[in-house]
């Protein structure tokens, strides 16, 4: 399994742990790409895993959209993101998708 395939397995985790409200957020990045590029959906993702959850951005062209899941013993929990220097990290991968980010059933 190649790290990307790890990341975006990651990715489908946290969509499904996140709330309704998270994830209506998401859409209206999504749509406010649309209206500025004509593009619907984000290509670019980045994930940090940090020792205490994970810390996934996707960027359009013009919008973008960050949620962090804190990991409770295999359990994801989303939160406000804790500065920096409380976090511990372990490491970090960029990619862009082939197809948008939006394309998940969200």
């Amino acid at each position: 399994m190649t790290i990307k395939e790890v990341a975006n397995m990651t990715v489908e985790m946290i969509f499904d742990a996140m709330p309704e409200e998270k994830k209506e957020v998401f859409r209206n990045a999504c749509y406010r790409n649309l209206l500025l590029t004509s593009d619907y959906g984000l290509y670019f993702s980045q994930l940090t895993v940090y020792k205490e959850g994970f810390y996934w951005k996707a960027d359009g062209t013009r919008s973008g959209f960050a949620v962090f899941a804190k990991d409770n013993d295999g359990e994801l929990e989303i939160i406000r993101k804790p500065k920096e220097d409380k976090l511990h990290r372990l490491w970090g991968f960029q990619w862009m998708n082939e197809m948008p980010i939006a394309q998940h059933n969200v």
